[in-house]
């Protein structure tokens, strides 16, 4: 299953990790690290689903693919991009979801 997830089709819900503001709003060092810990952390929780969901990171680059490549994300299931969400993928296809969200995400149609 989650071979299928990572691979992916193009279609249905993928999961997205920005990365990229590390470069510029997190502290190097501990804040940084906490960041890929969390990506780690996803891995995981992605690997237990019963219906895991293609896994990519953006934004990976600088301190932290190097955090990353040193506690092993070269073995993890997610596909890794330098470039940034909108670099990536395209911008009608892309749901932000953020704790300072206005408004709730209630339902996701997967399709």
């Amino acid at each position: 299953k989650l071979a299928q997830a990572l691979a992916g089709n193009g279609q249905g819900p993928a999961i997205v990790i920005d990365c990229s503001f590390a470069t510029d709003h997190c502290r190097p060092g501990l804040e940084t690290r906490s960041l890929v810990k969390q990506v780690e952390w996803a891995v995981a929780y992605n690997r237990r689903s019963d219906t895991p969901l293609p896994l990519h990171a953006t934004g990976w680059g600088g301190e932290v693919a190097t955090f990353g490549t040193y506690i092993g994300s070269d073995s993890w299931p997610v596909n890794k991009h330098t470039g940034s969400v909108l670099d990536t993928f395209p911008k009608e296809q892309i749901v932000v979801m953020s704790p300072d969200a206005t408004e709730a995400l209630t339902e996701l149609d997967p399709t």
